[in-house]
């Protein structure tokens, strides 16, 4: 890495930073924030480092450090600016298509070696890299992403899952004003697309299980990766049917103005598979209801991601909104 391009990630770093602390933060860092992301995504489109991306083989250790390391920067910048739309439904201001070309990150075992002689031996048993975009097309082909012999990483698994969320985001966004829809009535997007999406989050659902961490809890060994990407599954799996983004008013960050939002916002239609968004938001209501909703909001904090809190709040309207549909009458169920 010449000094230029370790410039360049020093600059992406500090954005990544700053642009956290915005969107977590304090309310009033808010527009700050947005506007940081915005650069971000400028920033790496100007400097070049979403166009390429190097897969050395060489046998470097600290080449492949390198390597990974720049490459889990730019999926973090990537993954933060699709945070920002799943909280404030903000269009992705870094598309799918733009990180295509990156491979996805290699197993934490690679990354968490302590020796060369570690990492070399441990690559040699792995399978080989795939990019962003092979992984994200394999979704929806016939034959699943874990039956080859490819590496998908926990990381690698958290970054599909955020492609899959982006582009059924785009799809309601492309179905916008479609004839025949009405704003007073539930819609979807088409059901052939729909299908599709379902059949892909069912695939990476399996590819997640079968992964080095398959992880339902927040303290894993091997880091929290694989339990966040469920809070983004199950966002993805409701999002999927119930378009809730327009309807939840967070980033006015009143109270008020959020608790009318929800209140008036849509009922579901009935759609194919949306039973499946049901048990998803049951499952994951499940876990702070066993373990007591005031002693995870006490002393979870610290180990829980903040996507939970927000995945555990769309399940909750989800539900709330699709036992309505489901009270108003028994032609809901065919």
């Amino acid at each position: 890495m010449d000094c230029t391009e370790k410039a360049h990630f020093k600059v992406l770093q500090a954005q990544i930073i700053l642009t956290t602390l915005g969107t977590w933060g304090n309310h009033d860092l808010l527009h700050d924030s947005l506007g940081m992301a915005g650069q971000m995504a400028l920033y790496l489109r100007d400097s070049g480092l979403l166009l390429h991306d190097f897969h050395s083989n060489d046998g470097s250790w600290s080449t492949w450090i390198q390597e990974e390391g720049q490459r889990r920067t730019k999926f973090i910048a990537y993954m933060i600016c699709n945070n920002q739309t799943i909280l404030y439904n903000m269009p992705p201001k870094i598309l799918n298509s733009e990180v295509s070309s990156l491979y996805l990150p290699w197993p934490e075992e690679l990354w968490s070696a302590s020796t060369a002689s570690e990492w070399k031996s441990l690559r040699s048993k792995g399978p080989h890299c795939v990019s962003f975009g092979d992984g994200y097309g394999k979704l929806f082909h016939n034959k699943a992403l874990h039956r080859e012999r490819v590496s998908l990483s926990s990381f690698g698994n958290l970054v599909l899952i955020h492609g899959l969320f982006q582009h059924i985001y785009l799809a309601w966004e492309a179905s916008f004003c479609i004839p025949g829809s009405s704003k007073d009535q539930p819609t979807s997007i088409p059901v052939e697309l729909l299908t599709r999406f379902h059949t892909a989050l069912r695939r990476w659902q399996k590819s997640w299980e079968t992964s080095s961490d398959p992880s339902i809890t927040p303290i894993s060994p091997k880091e929290p990766l694989g339990f966040n990407a469920t809070a983004i599954f199950r966002i993805a799996c409701i999002r999927l049917h119930f378009n809730l983004g327009p309807h939840r008013s967070l980033g006015t960050g009143d109270p008020e103005a959020i608790a009318s939002a929800f209140c008036n916002a849509p009922r579901p239609a009935q759609t194919p598979k949306i039973y499946h968004a049901v048990l998803q938001s049951i499952h994951a209501l499940s876990i702070p209801v066993r373990i007591g909703v005031e002693y995870v909001a006490r002393t979870q904090t610290l180990t829980w991601s903040t996507i939970h809190s927000l995945c555990n709040l769309e399940c909750a309207l989800f539900l709330c909104k699709w036992l309505d549909t489901f009270a108003s009458g028994p032609a809901f169920l065919h």
